[in-house]
């Protein structure tokens, strides 16, 4: 039985453009159209009834990768890129990747099968040469993450500089001994590798160390930022200052030693990331990163729309900058 693939291959032309010419989109050639629909014929090919099915009558559908829906910068992200994709006539398939590698490579089958235009993902979760593979079968976006040499579009925050920022605070406000969280594994290659390398520049330039048992990996949630303060209160030797890889961890934390009778910031200063919504009303309001999600949101999809008609992308980079938040709890 036919495939798209086979399709493409007889018209001589991408998976996209059938994908295009299946659901009447308007950025494809009529020259292109006519090979496509030729190749249907020939190959007796009919589109998956789970395809149609999906896409309705409408068709423009992009899908966003995230790796928690729950997380309130990827609630506030998808919100962001959504606002303009209906400006555009588009829909939001979101999937959650529920940070499993298998989870995301069924995603990205989707747009190999034709099911959706593009896909925006804002986590990663495999090898990027992995993903880079599905770039043949339509248009692929990193959304705030960033691989050394990677050949998909990408807009970004600096994280990098993000991190730096935080820590230059904490190093400024005397303190020398000051643990680090990460979503990540603290590995190149892997996620969280931007801030990874701007904490360490800030620690570097310092002339401080950051102790192995100081780092804190593949930390997310609320619940695990209470599991990171137990940790922490049970060392021999404590840091006077933890950066943390959210709000949502820094709020967990600081409930947690509050609730042992840790002072905040006077015992351990916490540094929160995202500036959510939520972070000025913790116990201890936040000191955090500000990182301008909506505006995020709004120039990934204006790359998506770049891509799609082929046209030279242009970030708006001052409307990304992010910034220090000084509240109480660093």
């Amino acid at each position: 039985m036919a495939n798209i693939s086979d399709v493409a291959k007889l018209a001589g032309v991408g998976k996209t453009t059938v994908s295009r010419v299946l659901n009447d989109h308007p950025y494809v050639s009529s020259s292109n159209r006519h090979k496509v629909r030729e190749a249907m014929l020939a190959l007796n090919y009919v589109p998956s009834s789970a395809a149609k099915q999906l896409r309705g009558q409408s068709g423009k559908i992009l899908g966003v990768i995230v790796s928690r829906i729950t997380n309130p910068f990827f609630t506030s992200l998808v919100d962001a890129i959504e606002q303009e994709a209906v400006k555009n006539g588009y829909r939001l398939l979101i999937f959650q990747s529920r940070g499993k590698k298998d989870g995301e490579l069924h995603f990205l089958e989707m747009l190999k099968n034709g099911q959706v235009d593009g896909i925006i993902m804002c986590s990663v979760e495999n090898d990027i040469s992995l993903i880079e593979t599905y770039r043949r079968f339509g248009i692929i976006i990193l959304c705030n993450e960033v691989f050394d040499k990677s050949k998909l579009p990408n807009v970004a925050l600096d994280q990098s500089y993000g991190a730096y920022l935080g820590a230059r605070y904490l190093i400024d406000q005397g303190h020398t001994d000051i643990a680090y969280c990460t979503g990540g594994d603290f590995e190149n290659g892997t996620h969280g590798m931007a801030r990874n390398k701007g904490f360490l520049k800030a620690l570097g330039e310092a002339n401080l160390n950051l102790p192995n048992e100081w780092i804190f990996r593949q930390v997310h949630t609320v619940s695990d930022g209470s599991q990171v303060a137990k940790q922490i209160m049970n060392l021999s030797r404590k840091p006077t200052a933890i950066f943390t890889s959210g709000d949502e961890v820094a709020s967990g934390m600081i409930a947690t030693f509050l609730a042992h009778d840790v002072k905040v910031p006077q015992d351990i200063a916490v540094l929160g990331y995202d500036n959510q919504p939520f972070s000025s009303l913790v116990a201890r309001p936040l000191t955090t990163i500000n990182q301008p999600v909506q505006a995020l949101g709004r120039e990934t999809f204006r790359c998506f729309m770049a891509q799609l008609v082929s046209q030279p992308f242009i970030l708006n980079s001052e409307d990304l900058a992010l910034t220090l938040v000084v509240r109480t709890s660093a």
